[in-house]
């Protein structure tokens, strides 16, 4: 029997008009966390077949003198965020992607430089980034091509993720500001000078990944009993 908790859902549209889009801008990891759980018990509950055993598996959150040591390596203070993520969770597995925390603490790059030549295979100074601000969501829009950033750029980049095609994710500690609390980027293998800015928050960048697996579920076909 189904949990009472759990509403009947039959229809695709159904359970994308629940899930999607996330509830609310501030809509914390924890939270995103919540809302693939529930959609996961409402996709069985619909029958849709071919679903993971999860959506989004936890690690084993790291300590704070792990935390500390990481800093001290980077010669930085990780943002007030991804910090707290790091306590709180230490990494997390989405399907095919994840975020990555400090186990081990070697995942971490403890200069930008290292990490650039590592991923590129060609030495670029900072100074010769071309950074795009997370805030600047005009290529999201369909609008016009973004303008680079006119900001400087210090070390350290922090790399917290790689996805299959080598390409990292990146947290530039210096940007980071209230209206920026973790301002991250893609870095491309291919074009190693660049820094794309694409979410200014970890938990915006979370929830997107939660919007898309789900889209990725109800999006695969509807219901016949329309």
């Amino acid at each position: 029997m189904r949990p009472a908790s759990i509403p009947w859902v039959k229809t695709h549209e159904e359970l994308a008009d629940q899930f999607l889009p996330r509830t609310s801008e501030d809509e914390t990891i924890e939270q995103a966390i919540e809302r693939t759980e529930a959609f996961h018990a409402a996709a069985e509950n619909a029958g849709i077949v071919g679903l993971p055993e999860r959506f989004i598996t936890r690690g084993e959150p790291a300590s704070e003198a792990a935390v500390r040591a990481v800093e001290e390596a980077l010669n930085t203070s990780l943002p007030a965020e991804y910090r707290s993520f790091l306590l709180t969770f230490g990494t997390l597995s989405f399907a095919d992607d994840s975020v990555r925390g400090t186990h081990p603490a070697k995942q971490l790059v403890a200069k930008a430089n290292d990490l650039i030549e590592a991923l590129a295979w060609d030495d670029y100074a900072l100074e010769d980034l071309e950074v795009f601000d997370p805030l600047d969501d005009v290529l999201a829009l369909g609008g016009e091509e973004r303008e680079p950033w006119d900001v400087t750029l210090t070390p350290p980049l922090v790399a917290i993720a790689t996805s299959n095609d080598s390409n990292a994710v990146v947290i530039a500690p210096s940007l980071a500001s209230v209206e920026r609390p973790t301002p991250l980027f893609y870095w491309y293998h291919d074009e190693a000078n660049v820094l794309e800015g694409f979410t200014p928050t970890l938990r915006g960048w979370v929830s997107g990944i939660v919007d898309e697996m789900i889209a990725g579920v109800v999006g695969n076909g509807v219901d016949d009993d329309e």
